[in-house]
């Protein structure tokens, strides 16, 4: 099971939000390349990157930060924020990222998900942020009404094979994740990486425990920079050694 650290971007900081709201942010520090180099020192083999201001915004913003992270790390970056159209999909794979996570678009928008994976066949994941038992599109602001069931087998047909799930009232609260809204996405055919409260050890028991079912990374912010849990601990205990 991957451990992936996050890093969410707001005015070119790294920050954390709680459920996603602009007004509970806590700044933890102004140079989020910096951080990224911490998290790849202490073990990290995927870092994710949320483009806070693209998300709000509809199209990616912190680009140039970005692509300062992918000049310095030698691990690889999967991006997420505002891609909600082709130009935008080009601009953040020019910056030299590794994976771009497609959200909204990939919910309201099935043609241009489709292009996306012929474009770049393997390196398009879709964000599906879970909010009351919908998908929440648009900074969490609205939720669609396809089915989530329905919204996984479309993914997949598009040639989707990875999907980030967040739960939306977990996110940045350090309270912990609830397990039935993880199983809303397992056993659907994709790979699932899991976001959202995850704040003990008992909660990253209990998803390992999932990786049958398709679980295949957990990604985690607050907890990592409160320090209630350790990157490299972690990683020692829950992430699959390489095979050389």
């Amino acid at each position: 099971m991957l451990i992936i650290p996050s890093i969410e971007l707001l005015g070119g900081k790294c920050v954390r939000l709680r459920r996603g709201r602009e007004s509970e942010k806590t700044v933890f520090s102004n140079t989020p390349a910096a951080v990224a180099r911490v998290w790849e020192r202490l073990g990290a083999r995927l870092i994710d990157v949320v483009d806070l201001d693209g998300a709000f915004q509809g199209r990616p913003v912190n680009i140039e930060v970005i692509r300062e992270m992918t000049r310095v790390l030698g691990v690889p970056v999967q991006v997420g924020g505002g891609i909600r159209d082709a130009a935008a999909l080009r601009d953040i794979m020019d910056a030299g990222v590794f994976r771009a996570v497609i959200g909204t678009a990939a919910v309201s928008d099935p043609r241009f998900l489709e292009a996306a994976c012929k474009a770049y066949p393997g390196r398009i994941v879709a964000g599906l942020d879970f909010k009351g038992g919908r998908a929440a599109v648009k900074g969490w602001k609205e939720t669609s009404d396809e089915p989530i069931p329905d919204m996984l087998r479309r993914f997949r047909g598009s040639g989707v094979e990875v999907v980030v799930f967040t739960d939306t009232a977990r996110d940045g609260m350090l309270g912990g994740i609830d397990a039935s809204s993880v199983r809303t996405v397992l056993g659907s055919g994709l790979r699932v990486l899991y976001a959202g409260g995850v704040t003990s050890y008992a909660d990253l028991d209990l998803l390992k425990g999932m990786e049958v079912e398709g679980l295949e990374g957990v990604i985690i912010g607050r907890a990592l920079y409160s320090g209630g849990l350790r990157l490299d601990r972690l990683i020692a205990m829950y992430q699959e050694r390489r095979t050389e």
